[in-house]
């Protein structure tokens, strides 16, 4: 995944992830938002690379589909199926990894 951020646009955002903001949060808040960014850095490595670019690029670069569809010379509406089976996959693995 780190080798697929690199190559995209994206590529300094997801290491962004790993901060979590301390305005008066506990430890044990920012231990749980640490725990989140990990499983959701994990389960974006498990999608096809142009769902997690598509994803990486509405969530962390804060693009709107037309720029993403510009972006990556695709369709307004192709972006938003990727977004939409990006969203579904990562909602599953994140379920998924909550009950293991």
């Amino acid at each position: 995944m780190r080798q697929r951020m690199r190559q995209s646009h994206t590529s300094g955002d997801l290491a962004n992830l790993t901060t979590v903001p301390s305005d008066n949060i506990g430890p044990f808040q920012q231990a749980q938002a640490q725990k989140l960014v990990t499983r959701l850095r994990i389960a974006l490595s498990q999608l096809p690379p142009q769902e997690a670019q598509v994803f990486c690029l509405r969530y962390l670069n804060d693009m709107s589909y037309r720029r993403i569809a510009k972006e990556l010379n695709i369709k307004t509406t192709t972006a938003g199926v990727l977004l939409h089976r990006a969203r579904a996959k990562l909602r599953y693995l994140l379920e998924k990894a909550d009950v293991t």
